[in-house]
C-alpha cells in the first residue's frame, strides 16, 4: 500500500525543490523509477564531515528550501511524513552550493482534512507528540514539528529529544523542554529561536502552518531579501513557486 501510495504521488508532484522523476515503469516482479541526478549527497553527510553546525545564514537557506517543498505538498494535501535530514540531498558536492532537494515519499500519503491520517509512522526522533501518542486524525503538521526538529539539527548538531533509546526519545518529545543551552546558541538569533519553538509546539491545533510561519514569521522575514537566498532559487524556480 505505501508502495503503491508513493508511485502516486511520484506521478503527480514537480517541483524545483523536490527530486524530478521523468519515468515510472513496472514489470512483474519490481517497480522501476527513473530520476534526476542528484549527486551531493544527504545534508546529514555534510554536518558530520565538517563537525560543526553550519550557521544560521546556512541553516536558513536550506530550511527555506525545505519549507517551499512542503508548502506546495501541503496545497496538495499531501503529507511527507519522513520529514529528515537524510531525507535532504544537496544538488551538488561543492560545499558552496547549499540546493537542495527533498526526497523518498514512502511514506508520503494525500489526506482528508476533514478526516486527517491514522496510519503512525515516521523517524523517532522526527515524531510529532500526536504521532507518539498515536492519535487519529492526525494531519500535516506533523512535518511542521520535523522541519524545527531539523532546524535545531542544523543550528547544534544534535536533535531537540534525542537520546539513546526509542521508549526515551518518545518521552522527551512528549515532556521534554526544547533547550538553547551552550555557547553556540548565544549567537543565534532570538528569531531563529522563536521559529524553532512555533514549529515544536505539542499542541498541533497551535502549531502552526508551513502556509503560515512562510509568511509571517520574523526569522523568515528577516532574510527573505537575502542576495544569497536569490541565488539558491533561480528566476525559472521562482516563477513555478508562485504558480
Amino acid at each position: 500500500m505505501l508502495l503503491k501510495n508513493e508511485l502516486e504521488i511520484l506521478r503527480e508532484i514537480r517541483h524545483p525543490k523536490i527530486m524530478k522523476v521523468y519515468d515510472l515503469m513496472e514489470d512483474k516482479e519490481n517497480y522501476y523509477v527513473i530520476s534526476e541526478l542528484i549527486n551531493g549527497g544527504p545534508v546529514m553527510n555534510r554536518l558530520k564531515n565538517q563537525g560543526y553546525p553550519f550557521s544560521e545564514h546556512q541553516s536558513f537557506i536550506i530550511i527555506k528550501q525545505v519549507m517551499q517543498a512542503l508548502q506546495y505538498l501541503h496545497s496538495k494535501n499531501i503529507a511527507h511524513r519522513d520529514l529528515k535530514l537524510e531525507n535532504l540531498l544537496f544538488v551538488s558536492p561543492e560545499t558552496k552550493n547549499l540546493k537542495i532537494k527533498l526526497i523518498d515519499y514512502g511514506f508520503a500519503t494525500k489526506f482528508s482534512r476533514e478526516m486527517g491520517m491514522t496510519l503512525i509512522l515516521g523517524s523517532p526522533l522526527y515524531m510529532a507528540p500526536e504521532l507518539v501518542k498515536r492519535m487519529s486524525g492526525y494531519d500535516d503538521k506533523v512535518d511542521v514539528w520535523a522541519l524545527g526538529c531539523i532546524t535545531y539539527l542544523l543550528m547544534s548538531g544534535q536533535t531537540p529529544f534525542q537520546s539513546h533509546t526509542i521508549s526515551k526519545i518518545h518521552r522527551n518529545t512528549l515532556a521534554k523542554s526544547v533547550s538553547f543551552h551552550g555557547a553556540y546558541w548565544n549567537m543565534v538569533s532570538n528569531e531563529c529561536k522563536d521559529f524553532i519553538l512555533k514549529c515544536l509546539e505539542r499542541d498541533h491545533t497551535k502549531r502552526q502552518t508551513v502556509q503560515s510561519l512562510l509568511e509571517t514569521h520574523p526569522w523568515v522575514k528577516m532574510y527573505e531579501t537575502n542576495p544569497e537566498l536569490k541565488k539558491i532559487i533561480s528566476a525559472p524556480e521562482a516563477a513555478n513557486l508562485e504558480k
